[in-house]
């Protein structure tokens, strides 16, 4: 289950990271670090990509899993055949 939890600050942001601190909830953030529009400061670079491509928020989880799923079948294309990657299962 995805729970989305809008953060629009950093004090909100190490609020949620404290509550989440000890427990098995399996969470991520990432945003871009050096925008120049103060609004994305906090946005994840996906969020800012639909937004200036015009991705539909009903078209965003579809658009995601295609990518991931593209990313999945090219890796061979890039990665080092050496590496072993292990699936959390």
């Amino acid at each position: 289950m995805n729970n989305e939890i809008i953060v629009d600050s950093f004090p909100k942001l190490r609020e949620i990271e404290n509550d989440l601190k000890g427990t098995d909830a399996k969470w991520i953030f990432r945003a871009e670090a050096h925008s120049k529009d103060e609004s994305d400061y906090l946005r994840t670079t996906i969020e800012m990509a639909f937004q200036r491509y015009g991705i539909a928020n009903e078209n965003k989880s579809n658009t995601e899993k295609d990518l991931i799923r593209e990313f999945q079948r090219k890796l061979h294309f890039y990665s080092n055949p050496n590496f072993n990657l292990k699936r959390n299962a």
